[in-house]
């Protein structure tokens, strides 16, 4: 009974409009004084989780993503891009879609792809004629692709968590990520040549080649630690710290675009960040560990096992489940609460814990696109000052891909596991 009265009162909190992350502290720590257990084994759990050497390298992700994109990586990517694409129709559709897989590649945050790619994006597209809506549903969409592909600020929270190997989980984000580029391309195709979206004369293949050499080093960049990763030449931490290091001597000494106040405006909006998450983190420990202390986990296995579904049964449920709870909660905490929870359940299912864990931050950061609190609408209705539900209608096709992309992950185990067991047996 305790336990409903929890969640209860975190639902009241949310309609009352009260922040998630305070819902779900202030119910969790009223939980425990109305229960009488001890303020000391909450305190305790957090303690034991914020204690991970590679939970480093978050705060470093975010710091070399500020960096990056405070040197004016962004815009050099883009620029090459476009001289790619330029002559496709509805081509910026694709370096949009382009810019945030080789962004992701670095940040490891849909909010930072949203806030930096996203935001340049959508005023680069509707200048070239594009629907404002339309621009918004592309940057949105594609963001999503950030916590996917290696980095990934998501995995190393989720691998923390769980005790699972954080450099597995990042490989076995490499090729569902490509899928959702690959995916979300072909739709920006179909509905260019549907709506009949601006193209442009090729570009001199000397203007091209003038362009890369300009983006080279920043394009290296993410090829050094993804490659790094996956060869196994450092830890994810420790990628995360070369990224900061290279971001440094790229932006302030080669190209010299990050100035002594830039560099410190990068160390404070790290700081935010880092904040925002670990917080947010904080507080989804404690309820998680009350979901465990009140067997829920347990409980819900044993009820899925009565209804004796299938495993692919089982697996839809879940997706279909974790999607209405992003509509209601912001993808983070989502995935917190869902780790514990649903992860006991991989051997019962006969899943693999890679897979399941990918499947679920697959599905979570999902709600980022879901109304009504879903962050990257919030923050390309912020941008293009329009209403969410417009956005959300261009998104639609966009919804689809993503959803075929979930399903193929769900049920074709390789696209997740496959990486991972040939480069690390």
């Amino acid at each position: 009974m305790s336990i409903m009265i929890l969640i209860g009162v975190i639902l009241l909190m949310m309609f009352l409009g009260v922040p998630i992350v305070f819902a779900i502290g202030a119910s969790s720590f009223a939980y425990l004084l109305f229960t009488g257990l001890p303020m000391a084994l909450a305190v305790q759990s957090i303690v034991n989780y914020m204690d991970e050497f590679v939970l480093i390298a978050i705060p470093l992700f975010i710091f070399a993503a500020q960096l990056m994109n405070a040197g004016g990586m962004t815009d050099r990517i883009i620029n090459f891009l476009r001289g790619l694409f330029g002559p496709v129709r509805g081509g910026l559709a694709h370096v949009n879609i382009v810019s945030s897989m080789v962004f992701a590649g670095v940040s490891g945050s849909q909010v930072a792809d949203a806030s930096s790619v996203g935001t340049l994006m959508v005023k680069v597209m509707t200048d070239d004629g594009y629907d404002i809506d339309y621009a918004a549903a592309v940057s949105a969409a594609s963001a999503t692709i950030g916590p996917i592909i290696p980095p990934s600020v998501p995995m190393v929270v989720a691998g923390a968590m769980a005790g699972l190997s954080v450099t597995r989980l990042f490989l076995g984000g490499m090729v569902p990520g490509i899928l959702m580029g690959l995916g979300m391309m072909l739709v920006a195709a179909i509905l260019a040549h549907i709506h009949k979206h601006p193209k442009h004369a090729a570009v001199p293949l000397m203007e091209i080649l003038k362009a890369f050499r300009s983006a080279f080093i920043d394009l290296l960049v993410p090829v050094v630690m993804i490659g790094g990763i996956v060869f196994g030449f450092f830890t994810p931490t420790e990628a995360a710290a070369i990224a900061v290091f290279g971001a440094i001597i790229i932006g302030m000494f080669v190209r010299r675009e990050i100035s002594v106040k830039k560099f410190i405006n990068c160390i404070v909006e790290t700081v935010i960040v880092t904040a925002e998450v670990l917080l947010i983190a904080a507080v989804c420990i404690v309820l998680s560990w009350i979901l465990v202390y009140e067997q829920v986990p347990q409980n819900l296995l044993t009820f899925l096992v009565g209804l004796e579904m299938a495993p692919g049964v089982f697996l839809f449920l879940i997706v279909i489940m974790l999607l209405i709870l992003g509509m209601m909660v912001a993808g983070m905490p989502t995935l917190l609460i869902a780790v514990p929870l649903l992860l006991p359940m991989a051997s019962y299912l006969q899943i693999d814990p890679y897979h399941l864990t990918m499947i679920i931050v697959l599905v979570t950061m999902m709600g980022g696109l879901t109304p009504p609190v879903g962050t990257l609408l919030f923050i390309m209705a912020s941008v293009t000052k329009r209403p969410m539900g417009a956005i959300v209608k261009a998104m639609v096709p966009y919804y689809g891909i993503l959803f075929v992309v979930i399903l193929l992950v769900t049920y074709v185990p390789a696209i997740s596991t496959w990486l991972p067991r040939v480069l690390m047996p």
